[in-house]
């Protein structure tokens, strides 16, 4: 009998990982808002996919489902349990701002290609600089990595929505990341 119970426990371990570890309150909000935000750039890419049916927005919008499935593995692995994480559909945010943002780019995009990717390039800006803020203030390596693999992806997209700009003549400044921030990141 002892003997089941042993290797129930041990099973469980493998298959489910082992016990989660304790993240603060601050880290824990950070995890769920990035799953918003990503949330937010997967909707809207999709918006401008269907709209334009054209990369950047098709493939990008398929890295966004995989950084919402980089943050769904935190929820699990750190038992973080809320409501808004059962609600995928597009346009839907707990945060007032994200929303807003949601709204605001859904609808420049809708008026023409550059404005599509001038929204495109403003979420990637936004998504960076609240990456690279949560980052700074996490002492978790799981959850720096994670951040980290995001940071990566967002600037990869800033890239190729800049470049997709240049290539209709178009530059694009930055529109909340700092000007040296901004440089890096292009010139990388």
């Amino acid at each position: 009998m002892k003997y089941s119970i042993i290797l129930a426990a041990v099973t469980f371990i493998y298959l489910h990982g082992a016990a989660q570890t304790v993240i603060s309150v601050q880290e824990k909000n950070d995890i769920l808002f990035m799953w918003q935000e990503e949330k937010l750039a997967r909707g809207a890419y999709d918006f401008m996919f269907y709209k334009y049916e054209t990369n950047p927005f098709g493939n990008i919008r398929m890295s966004e489902r995989r950084h919402m499935n980089e943050m769904e593995s935190l929820v699990h692995k750190f038992g973080i349990k809320d409501p808004s994480l059962a609600d995928t559909a597009a346009g839907k945010f707990t945060d007032a701002a994200l929303a807003t943002l949601y709204e605001a780019c859904v609808s420049k995009s809708s008026l023409s290609m550059e404005e599509a990717l001038r929204a495109g390039a403003l979420i990637e800006e936004t998504d960076i600089l609240d990456l690279q803020m949560r980052i700074k203030r996490s002492s978790n390596k799981e959850i720096i990595a994670s951040f980290e693999y995001l940071l990566m992806g967002s600037e990869n997209h800033l890239r190729a929505f800049t470049r997709r700009l240049g290539k209709m003549g178009i530059d694009y400044k930055p529109a909340v990341l700092s000007k040296e921030n901004f440089d890096r990141i292009i010139n990388n």
